[in-house]
């Protein structure tokens, strides 16, 4: 029974970074890059347009692909999401440093290999511990995705896990995370143990489940309606029954996680313009990715919180409900503090606010990680300006006294046009985030396969390719003891 502790690696995906795809562009959230299929021409010519008139389709996808890189940066889901990122590398890296200098096993590809036959050999040890934790992160990830099939299947395949809810697999996942930040220059509160009992937490996870069964939108619904309504931003002084294509009568199943969830919020948000309702719906949407669920706003959670509370899909549903009756938003300036606190009141839930005060208090960057730096300072703007993740005018109004600031901070480290690449003005802040997504695919496709090609996020000429395959040796080494021999760095085609 040894030998089938852990599942095949082809159970689990490869890559596992999510490319949120559009018709004419798509996003990577792991190198935070974006990639147009229109010139860079069309774009600067588009960027010139008429207030109150609808927005053609290269700037409808940019406003889509940048509320895609507000939710990593600048919520509280993308935030843990990256996180869980990072300590599946941290496990890896002391699964590595285990196998080679306590127990002299040079680590080859794919480890999870090794450590089979090592478990099998040895028993319960720290290799076994490491793994647990790895295997219960992707659990998380392939749980908030709404990834059912593949959640389904990692555990039932892998007995190490046991099957408990998931809530239990929080609470598991927190210790790890609490470790992994405290001995990466990121201090935050000890473990403490605050979830509802298990008869409530199970009870919430079968009626998610349920929601998945009927076809009902899962967290990616959340992120891809968000984007959606953003593309309605020129048409906001129109009437809603004057934008029949916001609610399209028919609905092909590659769109549902477009659209799916819009219908269920028309129910509940009493807007009579355009305006009123996409306002209003982004902050909900906000406000659902804004789970307290690292430990730095571990005090903000209520009482014995159930799982129901921190998944975004169940969050959305709740919040329709909680929507019903409350006046709408029409001027942000004026809107969005009240329309948040009154939702927010009636579920006992922190605003996104809230959660960003505590963030500011509570959380200490080390110098050169710009994934919590740029986090941080999200949380500084919202707390300054609430509402300035929804205000998407900011990209037409340049003129703002922080809009420079804002535009270091929250455009895409690398912007793909189908006829030039442009990169940050600060180079050292593309190089970090593909560096990150580079390591992240690199640290997995160890585990889990012998292929050590890797993917760039982007198009990219053989000299960029060189460089980064250096530096991606470099980082490896000195992270995991050992660079592969087989690594490779390709352009996608």
């Amino acid at each position: 029974m040894q030998e089938e502790l852990l599942p095949d690696s082809d159970d689990l995906d490869l890559d596992s970074n999510i490319l949120f795809s559009k018709d004419y562009g798509y996003f990577n959230n792991l190198a935070l890059s974006a990639s147009y299929t229109f010139s860079y021409e069309e774009y600067f010519t588009n960027k010139k347009r008429l207030h109150n008139q609808p927005l053609s389709e290269p700037l409808k996808t940019i406003l889509h692909e940048t509320t895609h890189l507000y939710q990593v940066l600048a919520t509280p889901y993308g935030i843990y999401y990256q996180t869980l990122k990072l300590l599946q590398i941290d496990l890896i890296r002391n699964l590595i440093r285990t196998l080679l200098y306590k127990y002299g096993i040079q680590p080859k590809p794919p480890l999870i290999e090794s450590c089979r036959r090592f478990i099998k050999a040895n028993g319960y040890n720290e290799i076994k511990y490491l793994i647990h934790g790895w295997f219960i992160a992707e659990l998380m990830i392939l749980y908030l995705e709404g990834d059912v099939v593949s959640y389904g299947n990692l555990l039932l395949k892998n007995p190490l896990l046991g099957a408990l809810p998931m809530a239990d697999y929080f609470e598991r996942l927190e210790y790890f995370i609490t470790i992994f930040l405290n001995s990466n220059g990121k201090p935050c509160p000890t473990f403490e143990y605050s979830m509802k009992e298990s008869a409530t937490s199970i009870l919430s996870e079968l009626q998610y489940f349920g929601l998945k069964s009927t076809g009902f939108p899962d967290t990616v619904g959340v992120l891809e309606s968000w984007g959606k309504v953003a593309e309605f931003w020129g048409e906001k002084h129109l009437s809603i029954d004057d934008c029949p294509q916001l609610f399209p009568p028919v609905i092909e199943s590659e769109l549902a996680d477009y659209y799916g969830l819009l219908f269920w919020a028309k129910d509940a948000i009493d807007a009579e313009t355009v305006g009123e309702f996409i306002l209003s719906y982004m902050t909900l949407c906000e406000i659902a990715l804004s789970p307290p669920v690292l430990p730095y706003y571990r005090s903000l959670r209520p009482e014995g919180i159930s799982l129901r509370e921190i998944n975004p899909t169940q969050r959305m549903l709740d919040l329709f409900s909680a929507a019903k009756g409350v006046t709408p938003i029409r001027k942000l300036e004026n809107d969005y503090v009240r329309f948040t606190e009154t939702v927010c009141s009636k579920l006992k839930w922190s605003t996104p606010t809230e959660i960003a005060r505590a963030t500011l208090s509570t959380l200490d960057c080390p110098s050169g990680d710009k994934l919590f730096e740029f986090y941080k300072r999200a949380q500084a703007f919202r707390v300054d300006v609430p509402h300035i993740f929804i205000d998407l005018d900011v990209w037409f109004d340049l003129e703002r006294p922080y809009m420079n600031e804002f535009y270091y901070y929250f455009s895409h480290p690398v912007i793909e046009f189908s006829d030039s690449t442009g990169h940050h003005p600060d180079a050292s802040v593309s190089i970090f985030f593909t560096e990150q997504a580079l390591i992240n695919s690199c640290v997995r496709k160890l585990f889990l396969t012998k292929d050590q090609t890797i993917t760039f996020p982007y198009r990219a000429p053989q000299i960029e390719l060189d460089y980064f395959t250096d530096l991606l040796k470099s980082d490896l080494k000195s992270l995991l003891g050992f660079s592969p021999d087989e690594l490779s760095l390709v352009s996608p085609s």
